[in-house]
């Protein structure tokens, strides 16, 4: 046997030593931690020892993940695909300005997936296809609560919406019970998103250039009406020679062409003044700064920062949540840059007013002079004069109404935020087979996980668990020698020769010598420790005890009784159980007379005592059952004990379980040792210690512990010696 595993066995004093008056009591201690490399040990220890549990888990984590392939719903995915055509803006600026041509796709993208989880982009989609009671969304919830969650923005938990790396493409994938529902409600967000992603920057110009329109149709009419009254001047006056002008006239076209000048300067700052006045957002900025005569670089610089802070706002938001200290930031970059700019156009306002009333005034004069320098030149031309005139005006009107119509197609072409638009590349198809479940998915997973958890639960359970499964575990724990571990038999060796049919279960011979040898082995190892102590006079009585019933102290009695005697010992088996007796049946003898009639003075000693066989064996049973036990064992049990004590070399007292009976306390202070037996990975520590503080209170001597049913014998406690051959029963026999 090894030594690291070999059982210590407690010197057992020759007196009793004095016990305090108030000894302290047994309680279940820390074990020492383990050293380098213990804690994986003790884990595989404790898989071992808990692996049917363990194994039970893996295997109900399996069962679900198969049961759920024919209980759960299948589900399809379909995926459309849509793709982002990039443009850059290219800004007219002035001549030696660069354009700016930064990348920003990733905000740009970033933006749009964004847009594509929005509830202008979903909510048409749920309510077309009734998503939320689709996904269960208002299932068990009230009238008014479904009709908030109808009311609150769309959210559609089966929605995926993702960029292929190093792409300019969406995926959007969307999770159904039927595929075709699957495909359309795809292809539906697909096209809502392209649909609000191009609307959205046109609509702003649109309405910016809204005024500059209804200044071109006023001016056009103008134009049409001077024409027209051109026309028929000319059919009264016939042709007018223009050789005939005078230095009047030519002063008059002067003032008519800076007139002209003037009032274009003036309908451009008009239609300015009005779009800054009818709307103050940043795509009316923006069309307007394309439509201005005068250059104002700061505020194109501040739309471009703000253009960026939104985007990197759009990035923050998406990745950080709102009590983030960059997503703060974010959003103050974005407020203060968007007061920056309301205060810019604001000025801008103020200079546009301005500018306005000085080319009002401006008209004003020059409508005077325009007006004296025609009265003087109608006095001197007439008709041929307002000719000219009519002339001069059809062609300042039509030079005003080609600069509209040319600034307005630049400030289309100059759109800033037309940078990208988005077209619907490829249609989500109904698929042929369902994404979840997925049996050759769910099964690894279950068993990842089930593992996992079965780990944490055995790991979790034993720290639960107070019993002791090991000797080491009694040591450590109790600091108490364990004398002899018992290992778990599937058929112990009889006491007497039992008849073919007892057992009802034919065990292979095999098996069955195998089990019987170890546990064979262990009672010698019980019976060295007690024998020694024996032979040097220090134990005439030993009572053989347990802290609860079923522990197998009467088996453990009988068996250790039978071995003293085949060594040539002399020995008394004392059955004091007299609540529940059984040491008869195993021994096959009558249960009267016995301790019982002895203590009640109806029989002797001599009389209640049974010789068995091997020869040196002798046993006195509980006799019949009775309520009185406590009683009887207080009366005459130590008296009787110590005449035993002289005719026999030992006496084994098979004694009730200590939490159960209380003359079990008083037996075992009568005896000179106590020999506790507690069954491995049964028996519970608090039991245990309560047993061990009762004892001591009770001022006996516990000469150590035998383990039961310990389980892995072979690989952590040795080998043992296997021989083959007939056994030899043992004869019943009366005294």
């Amino acid at each position: 046997m090894d030594k690291s595993t070999e059982l210590r066995t407690i010197d057992v004093p020759r007196v009793r030593a004095p016990m305090p008056p108030s000894p302290p009591l047994f309680t279940v201690l820390d074990p020492a931690p383990p050293e380098g490399g213990g804690s994986l040990a003790e884990l595989i220890r404790v898989l071992k020892r808990q692996r049917w549990k363990l194994l039970a888990f893996i295997a109900t984590g399996l069962a679900a993940a198969v049961a759920m392939q024919f209980t759960i719903p299948s589900l399809y995915e379909a995926t459309a695909l849509v793709k982002i055509d990039r443009h850059q803006a290219t800004v007219v600026a002035d001549q030696g300005q660069q354009p700016d041509t930064a990348d920003d796709m990733d905000q740009i993208v970033t933006t749009l997936v964004e847009l594509a989880k929005s509830d202008p982009v979903l909510r048409p989609v749920a309510e077309r296809f009734d998503l939320l009671d689709a996904e269960k969304q208002s299932k068990g919830l009230s009238g008014e609560k479904r009709e908030r969650l109808r009311e609150a923005p769309v959210e559609l938990r089966r929605l995926q919406v993702t960029r292929p790396p190093n792409t300019y493409l969406l995926r959007i994938t969307y999770r159904a019970t039927s595929p075709e529902l699957a495909a359309e409600v795809a292809n539906a967000i697909a096209q809502s998103l392209v649909l609000h992603a191009n609307d959205s920057g046109a609509r702003s110009l649109q309405q910016a250039a809204g005024a500059v329109d209804q200044g071109l149709q006023s001016l056009r009419s103008r134009m049409d009406q001077s024409n027209r009254e051109l026309a028929d001047y000319e059919k009264q006056l016939g042709i007018v020679d223009a050789q005939h002008a005078s230095m009047g006239g030519t002063r008059l076209e002067q003032l008519d062409a800076e007139l002209t000048a003037v009032q274009a300067e003036r309908a451009n700052k008009e239609s300015i003044l009005q779009v800054l006045n009818k709307s103050g957002t940043l795509a009316t900025a923006e069309a307007i700064e394309s439509l201005r005569s005068i250059p104002d670089t700061p505020l194109d610089q501040a739309v471009a920062r703000l253009d960026a802070a939104r985007q990197q706002f759009a990035a923050a938001r998406s990745f950080y949540g709102e009590n983030h200290p960059e997503y703060a930031k974010a959003r103050q970059q974005v407020e203060e840059l968007t007061r920056q700019l309301n205060e810019m156009i604001a000025d801008t306002r103020q200079r546009a007013s301005a500018a306005m009333a000085q080319a009002k005034a401006r008209e004003s004069r020059l409508l005077v002079l325009v007006a004296a320098a025609r009265s003087q030149v109608d006095g001197l031309h007439g008709p041929g004069h307002e000719y000219e005139q009519l002339l001069s005006q059809t062609e300042s009107d039509r030079k005003l109404y080609d600069s509209l119509l040319d600034q307005s197609l630049v400030a289309g072409i100059n759109r800033p935020f037309d940078d990208a638009s988005l077209q619907l590349y490829a249609e989500a198809r109904p698929p042929i087979r369902h994404v979840f479940p997925r049996l050759s998915v769910d099964l690894p997973v279950a068993l990842i996980l089930s593992a996992l958890l079965g780990i944490l639960a055995a790991v979790l359970a034993n720290a639960l668990d107070t019993t002791f499964e090991r000797p080491e575990d009694v040591a450590e724990q109790l600091r108490i020698d364990v004398l002899a571990a018992v290992p778990s038999a599937r058929r112990l060796p009889p006491i007497t020769p039992p008849p073919p049919s007892m057992f009802g279960v034919k065990i292979p011979a095999q098996e069955a010598s195998q089990s019987t040898a170890r546990f064979m082995e262990a009672i010698l190892t019980l019976r060295t420790a007690v024998n020694l102590a024996v032979d040097e006079g220090r134990l005439r009585s030993v009572a053989i005890t347990s802290a609860l019933h079923g522990e197998g102290k009467s088996t453990t009695a009988a068996q250790l009784a039978r071995s003293l005697a085949q060594v040539g010992k002399k020995v008394l088996l004392v059955e004091a159980d007299m609540r529940r007796p059984a040491m008869h049946k195993a021994f096959d003898v009558a249960v009267t007379p016995g301790l019982a009639e002895v203590l009640q003075g109806q029989q002797t000693c001599g009389d209640a005592v049974v010789a068995l066989d091997p020869p040196g064996l002798f046993l006195i049973p509980a006799g019949p059952p009775t309520h009185q036990a406590a009683n009887l064992i207080s009366v005459g049990f130590s008296a009787m004990l110590a005449k035993l004590s002289r005719d026999f070399d030992l006496t084994l007292i098979d004694c009730p379980p200590i939490l159960g009976a209380a003359e079990a306390q008083e037996i075992a202070g009568t005896a000179d040792g106590v020999l506790m037996v507690i069954k491995a990975s049964g028996t519970p520590g608090k039991a245990v210690s309560a047993a061990l503080s009762s004892l001591l209170r009770n001022r006996a001597q516990v000469i150590g512990m035998v383990m039961n049913q310990v389980r892995g014998f072979d690989s952590e406690y040795g080998y043992y010696y296997h021989a083959t051959g007939s056994r030899k029963g043992i004869k019943r026999v009366r005294a």
